[in-house]
């Protein structure tokens, strides 16, 4: 027992000459670096210094910094990048000491190397004697470990199948969450900042510990519940609480009910010892699926060997770790991520694994869940984003999202989780035809407007009539306006030719016709023209198709159209402009004030809110009346 104590207790077998006359010889002889290489990395050195100033002349050389015999500059990057190492000008002056020069770095790697070697035989045997103490193990699987390294087999082992065995293992694959989570295999979940991925992840970890589908959609179903286990290091207790809640009293289940477990630590994911105890932990407390939240805090936090998140290679080798972590647990490994800053044109646009910042993720990613802005959030609480995901597996869509997040009251309540979802392919063609619904309403608006500029002319003109030339220069049209529109008032009766006195000649001319009775009732609009007999409604009300609901579910009445309840009439003095002030092509098609807001109308009519706001019909109706010489037809 006094051996295996001292075995237990005592330090590991290390060479510190030989670290010193390594990083000696490199600090002499840059080159020497690449020699090495394959030979041994800063993880061999025992000492905590000697790897600190190993990875900065590793760092040095790749990025092409001079440091040749100048320990002020190995001194300077040193402390810059590993400031908890302690590295002093005493220390660096006593590794190029160690050596007369730089051409023998190569045989003092082979030194480390073996020493790192023998420091991992200590580190094996020393778990074994631990587990020797420990009677609920079989001594069957000690021996086995004690064969494997008097073997050499402590490393890696090829162990293939053959072509029956692989044709006969399982490898079927089953769903966490339909049509957007396959179990077994790594998952990113990257957004832009403040893209709600949190909320996303709260939402998905509830679903799975809750068995409820994920946002609430019925196609994303969960099977059956799992153990989830999310580890969050941005939101906050409080923060990931509330949204937790506001999940759960949308599905009308309660938190406490629901298998998730919640964590504000984060791994230090580049460091072997935290990913060993990472793993005890998710062995023990039987978490199926494990969520990083983020990726950029924890991914090169740990690491001692100087590996950059720009490098594909540094980053692939910390995230193979984290791959082989959920293949030997059987856990599903989800880490949410950021994207890189959208150019300004594609702010607004459907994003790709391409667009996730640092390297190394969309080689990792086996599957992804992509999310981005389909317009300026405006503060209101209402989110309006792209959504796209896909795996290896096979299965893809790409769906637009809205969220209802409501507004955060004095006392911090008030959040609410309210989602919908939708196909892109269905919502994409409800935008076009609800834009081209808008076009058509800005077309009638025009000319409506015309229409009043030419009802003016007529007007000004004599009670006898006046020629169209007159009449085109007094209302300001062209010639294809004014034979159009002439025309269209004469099939309805609003004009009559006339001939019209110039001097001691007659010319072809119109005059307003006179008004009858039945035809004090208003306006409707048709297919064919703007201003036809009335339909018996004294409202002057459109009449016509019903325009499909925009992103998000909303209704007809949410359009924004010049006549539809709830949304802003078109002004007078707009009607240079292309479309109404206030409107711009985004907002149109993805936000309109709703029915029951503040200045909104009853359906069926419009009120208007002053003086100078007017709907289509009501320009129609009332040119209708004056063009016919109504007396009240005048505002």
């Amino acid at each position: 027992m006094t051996q295996t104590h001292s075995l237990l207790t005592g330090p590991p077998p290390f060479d510190e000459a030989a670290e010193q006359a390594l990083i000696g010889s490199l600090m002499l002889l840059p080159t020497g670096v690449d020699e090495v290489a394959g030979l041994v990395t800063p993880d061999d050195c025992y000492r905590e210094t000697h790897r600190a100033v190993f990875a900065t002349l590793r760092q040095l050389q790749a990025e092409g910094i001079p440091f040749a015999a100048d320990p002020l500059v190995v001194l300077r990057e040193t402390q810059r990048r590993f400031p908890a190492a302690c590295v002093d000008t005493d220390l660096l002056s006593r590794l190029m000491d160690a050596v007369p020069d730089g051409f023998h770095a190569t045989y003092y790697a082979q030194q480390v190397r073996d020493a790192a070697d023998r420091r991992r035989v200590f580190h094996a045997c020393r778990e074994t004697l631990q587990r020797v103490q420990d009677a609920s193990v079989d001594p069957a699987d000690l021996l086995t470990r004690l064969t494997d390294l008097r073997a050499g087999r402590g490393g890696y082992q090829l162990q293939p199948m053959t072509s029956a065995e692989f044709l006969a293992a399982d490898f079927r694959l089953s769903w966490l969450v339909r049509g957007v989570l396959v179990d077994g295999q790594p998952m990113v979940i990257g957004a832009p900042e403040k893209t709600l991925k949190t909320g996303v992840v709260i939402d998905l970890a509830v679903s799975l510990g809750s068995g409820t589908p994920f946002l609430n959609h019925p196609g994303f179903g969960v099977p059956m519940p799992v153990r989830v286990c999310v580890l969050s290091g941005e939101s906050g207790g409080a923060k990931l609480r509330a949204a937790a809640e506001a999940v759960c009293q949308t599905r009308e289940i309660s938190l406490r009910d629901c298998d998730v477990l919640w964590s504000l630590d984060l791994p230090k994911l580049a460091d072997p010892d935290h990913l060993r105890g990472l793993r005890r932990s998710i062995e023990s407390l039987d978490i199926r699926v494990l969520v990083i939240d983020p990726a950029y805090l924890c991914l090169m936090a740990g690491d001692t060997q100087g590996r950059a998140a720009s490098n594909v290679f540094d980053t692939g080798s910390i995230l193979l770790d984290l791959s082989r972590l959920g293949q030997q647990t059987g856990c599903t490994i989800i880490v949410v991520h950021h994207t890189r800053k959208p150019e300004a044109k594609s702010r607004f646009s459907p994003i790709g694994l391409s667009d996730l910042s640092m390297s190394g993720f969309r080689e990792w990613a086996r599957q992804w869940l992509l999310m981005n802005r389909r317009c300026e959030y405006q503060g209101d609480g209402r989110h309006e984003l792209w959504f796209d995901v896909g795996g290896s597996a096979g299965h893809c869509g790409r769906y637009v999202l809205t969220v209802d997040e409501g507004q955060l009251d004095d006392d911090f309540n008030g959040r609410e989780w309210n989602c919908r979802v939708e196909h892109a392919s269905e919502a994409i063609a409800r935008i076009e035809q609800s834009r081209e619904q808008f076009q058509q309403e800005l077309r009638d608006r025009k000319r409506l407007e015309k229409l009043e500029r030419l009802n003016d002319a007529i007007g000004a003109a004599s009670p006898g009539g006046e020629t169209k030339s007159r009449l085109r220069e007094l209302a300001k049209l062209d010639t294809a306006d004014i034979d159009n529109l002439l025309d269209d008032l004469l099939d309805r009766g609003a004009i009559e030719a006339c001939s019209v006195a110039k001097g001691r000649q007659s010319y072809p001319g119109y005059r307003r016709a006179s008004l009858g009775e039945s035809e004090r009732l208003g306006v409707t609009r048709s297919s064919d023209s703007l201003l036809v007999p009335p339909d018996g409604s004294a409202g002057g009300q459109w009449v016509g198709g019903s325009v499909p609901p925009l992103i998000g579910g909303r209704s007809d009445s949410d359009l924004p159209r010049p006549s539809s309840p709830g949304v802003r009439s078109f002004k007078r003095d707009e009607r240079d402009s292309d479309q109404p002030t206030g409107f711009t092509d985004d907002r149109f098609l993805s936000r309109s004030r709703p029915a029951d807001s503040p200045g909104s109308h009853p359906a069926g009519r419009h009120s208007g809110s002053g003086a100078d706001e007017e709907s289509v019909e009501g320009v129609a109706a009332r040119l209708w009346l004056r063009l016919r010489g109504h007396p009240t037809a005048d505002r």
